[in-house]
């Protein structure tokens, strides 16, 4: 049977809309292998290429990933029911911004700081999913 979520974004976190300058600004700070090595990771524990959402996976990943975040995500997620940080779309559109904003050199993605940029990122990338095309995300 065929499951929905609704995607957790900047807006609802962070109060505010995201813009791309700022997608590659916190991005460009890493090395592009690092950026795709864990965007990678992050999908085979997902398991996105199944289409079958995993809502305690993503509830674990979002505790690791948005840390500073996750009682604001954790309160959105009790009152708005089916609510999900991570989607497969969301992970290939920031590989493709990786690959653009990301250079050869750059920090590793092993801390936690890098954890939540990348978690940052899932939720700015979110927005853009769910706006007309304009000069945001």
């Amino acid at each position: 049977m065929a499951q929905y979520a609704v995607l957790i974004t900047s807006r609802e976190i962070l109060g505010k809309e995201p813009e791309l300058a700022h997608l590659h600004a916190l991005l460009a700070k890493y090395q592009r292998k690092e950026a795709l090595f864990l965007l990678a990771k992050l999908n085979c524990l997902l398991g996105t290429w199944q289409n079958a959402l995993d809502f305690d996976v993503d509830i674990k990943l979002t505790r690791i990933l948005l840390s500073s975040y996750y009682s604001q995500i954790d309160k959105l997620r009790r009152a708005s029911g089916r609510r999900v940080l991570f989607s497969r779309i969301t992970l290939l559109y920031l590989a493709k911004q990786a690959c653009i904003a990301c250079g050869d050199t750059g920090a590793m993605m092993d801390d936690a700081r890098s954890y939540e940029a990348i978690g940052l990122a899932c939720l700015m990338a979110n927005a853009d999913h769910l706006s007309p095309p304009s000069q945001e995300l």
